[in-house]
């Protein structure tokens, strides 16, 4: 990963908040939204045109039975990346499968934006985030 900067994209269906996410996030030092998405199936693409060092990935905008999928095609594929879950699902055995595979934090959206930006800045080599 880059000293410089932490290359973002966002994924959340939820316009309003990837659209504001991504504004907010572009203004802090030290890390560059590359792109954005409300379509899980454009999600693989973007990455590998991107190359994000990280994805801020919504899980609930993925099918159920593809969550864990989508998380280790992002953490394996090429270029691989990280992956930290920002979610409005309380679902202690979904966050526990995920971490399980490697993904780099879960956040719930309940948090506030300075813990988003935290958890960012944290993936540049740290432990897992959960909150």
């Amino acid at each position: 990963m880059s000293h410089a900067s932490v290359r973002v994209v966002i994924a959340d269906e939820q316009r309003l908040l990837r659209e504001s996410l991504c504004a907010l996030l572009d203004t802090e030092p030290g890390i560059e939204v590359v792109g954005q998405t409300g379509h899980v199936a454009d999600l693989l693409t973007l990455v590998a045109r991107t190359r994000p060092d990280l994805v801020v990935l919504d899980v609930q905008m993925v099918p159920a039975d593809d969550r864990e999928a989508i998380a280790t095609r992002l953490l394996h594929g090429i270029p691989a990346c990280r992956v930290l879950v920002l979610s409005m699902l309380e679902q202690p055995r979904l966050v526990q499968s995920l971490l399980d595979l490697g993904i780099h934090g879960y956040l719930h959206k309940s948090v506030g934006y300075g813990s988003v930006v935290d958890a960012v800045r944290a993936q540049r080599g740290h432990a897992p985030t959960r909150r």
